[in-house]
């Protein structure tokens, strides 16, 4: 079963859940503790990220993120056409605060995705859907 925010997908007929093979992971390879033992595909579709736009990220917790940072990633978006930012619900609770302080800065609406926190290894495997890291 997948909660909510997660994505499945089948790829060739095996079954992918948020980027793992459910039918052939294991926990410790789940949460990094062990490579997967077949190769793990990682799309943009499976988070909600366009294929076609700039995708710039911060995974930091949520609090991390002061007005002034914000506003300078808002910046950053309003003057790269067709790019998000992608952040991650740490806490849930943030996410609501973080858009609304964006839409106040004035980026349309759209231009942020959040994920759920995942797995060690699911959280480094899909940084490489990213194509610029933003730093707090």
């Amino acid at each position: 079963m997948i909660t909510n925010g997660h994505v499945q997908t089948s790829v060739n007929g095996i079954v992918v859940q948020n980027g793992l093979a459910t039918t052939q992971m294991n926990n410790k390879a789940a949460t990094g503790e062990e490579a997967p033992k077949a190769i793990v595909v990682t799309t943009r579709q499976q988070y909600g990220l366009p294929e076609d736009a700039i995708v710039f990220c911060n995974f930091n917790q949520l609090y991390k993120i002061d007005p002034q940072t914000l506003r300078t990633w808002v910046n950053i978006l309003k003057r790269v056409p067709n790019s998000v930012l992608w952040l991650l619900r740490f806490p849930t609770v943030g996410e609501t605060n973080i858009v609304a302080s964006a839409a106040s800065y004035g980026l349309p609406a759209g231009r942020l995705v959040f994920s759920n926190v995942a797995a060690k290894e699911e959280h480094v495997r899909r940084g490489q859907l990213v194509d610029v890291c933003l730093d707090t």
